[in-house]
């Protein structure tokens, strides 16, 4: 089943009685245009979030307290496997810059997450720099989290001494990072960028480890190879090159 199969059928799909596409979308407009809070459940028992429709259909989502827990908790592994724990006597001091959107997951987790041991702020990928600046250098983050077209900008403004902070680590998510960007980012820094693999339908998808090895969350998702046209292949093919038949296990299904 696709994202695009799951929206045409999304009533004939979900099994709850007191669900719906109509309300859920009511439901993520009211947040979008009443500034709620995402973090409180929905008719306290569901949390929901959108992709942000680049593929031509928006998908929606909703997650019951237990399913909302595994996604808080796939997000805490990132952290945890990067080397970086929260704990009482020294909490994750957490930025994040990235869309303030509340529907979407980012907004969702970072709302449900507020505690002493992981203090967050969320600052407008779209903010002038100079705010966003001014923002990480009050907080003075232990974790910088953001799109790779974000973190970049940040990058000159630590190298050119603007931006003064000293995460233990950086994670680029939601974007692809290129190698030219995670080098950017390692010399502002010290150390190379965490690049996590998350997706709104599955939340983490895969992450590295200190050695910077990314792991795929097997005990979570089921990963399959396809070609182009989303048929199952070998995982021996080769990379894709210019054949719309081309295997491509980055592809997640």
């Amino acid at each position: 089943m696709t994202k695009a199969d799951l929206m045409e059928h999304f009533d004939e799909a979900v099994t709850t009685p007191d669900l719906s596409l109509a309300g859920l979308e009511n439901h993520l407009l009211s947040l979008t245009q009443g500034g709620g809070d995402p973090g409180r459940p929905w008719m306290g028992r569901w949390w929901a979030a959108a992709t942000a429709g680049t593929t031509g259909r928006r998908g929606t989502f909703v997650w019951n307290r237990s399913e909302w827990g595994t996604i808080l908790a796939s997000y805490a592994r990132a952290n945890d496997w990067a080397g970086i724990s929260a704990g009482p006597t020294r909490p994750v001091k957490m930025a994040l810059v990235s869309s303030r959107v509340p529907t979407h997951q980012s907004a969702v987790v970072g709302a449900s997450l507020r505690s002493g041991l992981v203090p967050t702020v969320r600052l407008d990928v779209t903010a002038p720099m100079d705010q966003t600046v001014a923002a990480l250098n009050r907080f003075q983050p232990r974790v910088l989290v953001g799109y790779a077209s974000a973190l970049k900008p940040l990058a000159a403004e630590q190298r050119a001494g603007r931006l003064r902070i000293a995460p233990q680590g950086v994670m680029s998510a939601s974007e692809v990072l290129s190698p030219h960007t995670a080098s950017e980012l390692e010399t502002a820094w010290g150390s190379a960028p965490f690049d996590v693999y998350a997706a709104t339908e599955t939340a983490g998808i895969a992450s590295p480890c200190t050695y910077r090895n990314r792991h795929v969350y097997e005990d979570l998702l089921i990963i399959e190879p396809v070609d182009q046209n989303g048929n199952p292949c070998r995982r021996e093919q080769p990379e894709p090159s210019s054949s719309s038949q081309s295997c491509s296990p980055a592809r997640c299904r």
